[in-house]
């Protein structure tokens, strides 16, 4: 090797960092890492040396009754053929929904969630499938 070379056997040396240069993200993410080692080590509650945040998601569609389906459904102004079609079911299903004999499933009833939630897109889209 030659003086002043500061390669190693194909290795560029380090670098000292700058001073006020940003850390890299995996030198962040090494020095965390050690931080939760530590913490689990100790014993003592993470909550107590860590930030631990818990986030509770209700994600259960709302429960849907006879008059609920059909409102939504004439929401869209649909007959109930476009409707079953648009909710991937048959028009028998779309009517015991209706006329109670059938509960919605909670797959349907996320789907009726959303049709109240964003009308403006799906107006659109059953406008297309009205023809």
């Amino acid at each position: 090797m030659k003086k002043g070379d500061t390669t190693t056997k194909g290795k560029a040396a380090a670098k000292p960092r700058a001073k006020g240069k940003a850390e890299s993200f995996g030198s962040r993410l090494a020095s965390r890492l050690q931080s939760v080692a530590e913490a689990l080590q100790s014993g003592e509650p993470l909550e107590n040396r860590l930030t631990v945040r818990t986030v509770v998601l209700d994600l259960t569609p709302r429960s849907y009754a006879a008059d609920d389906v059909k409102a939504v459904r004439a929401k869209f102004g649909a007959s109930q053929s476009i409707f079953a079609q648009f909710l991937g079911v048959n028009v028998q299903t779309l009517q015991k929904w209706e006329h109670g004999q059938r509960s919605v499933p909670a797959m349907a009833a996320r789907y009726l969630d959303d049709l109240q939630e964003f009308p403006e897109i799906w107006s659109r889209r059953i406008k297309i499938a009205k023809g």
